[in-house]
């Protein structure tokens, strides 16, 4: 009942940050320019994943951060999906919100290079948690059977 209490907490956490950030977005249009690009028209971006590494690296940690920090509400796999769920979600407001009308909440538009660093970083942090767990507890052959 605890852990059920905790993950529907979670995720009307995530929906209220998100709905929180649609709205700041449209109670704060503080450029009237008419040749800037409009709410809500799909835009694509053309960097390279590597072509802005503090981005490629902000996307990579925090990805890691969020399923790490996931892991003590819920299983590993809806950590992981949950993390992967608000880095896609990001992107889509990259891609329906210009950062010419906003500034800094804004983006230049879906990257499928930062998916990819975000899904990099779940993957490294699950890596890490295998190897650190076998680590821990010294259990480094896959078929080893107990006496």
């Amino acid at each position: 009942m605890y852990k059920q209490k905790n993950k529907s907490l979670l995720w009307m956490g995530c929906g209220a940050i998100i709905l929180s950030l649609f709205l700041f977005v449209f109670l704060v249009d503080n450029c009237h320019c008419s040749d800037s690009p409009k709410y809500f028209k799909w835009r694509f971006s053309n960097q390279n994943v590597m072509q802005m590494p503090d981005a490629s690296g902000l996307h990579l940690i925090g990805s890691a951060y969020l399923a790490g920090s996931f892991d003590n509400s819920m299983k590993w796999w809806e950590a992981d999906l949950l993390s992967l769920g608000i880095g896609t979600a990001w992107e889509v407001k990259d891609a329906l919100v210009p950062w010419e009308r906003i500034g800094i909440l804004g983006g230049e538009g879906f990257s499928w290079g930062d998916i990819q660093m975000d899904l990099t970083g779940i993957i490294s942090h699950r890596l890490f948690v295998l190897f650190y767990n076998r680590y821990k507890y010294k259990i480094w052959s896959f078929n080893s059977q107990k006496k």
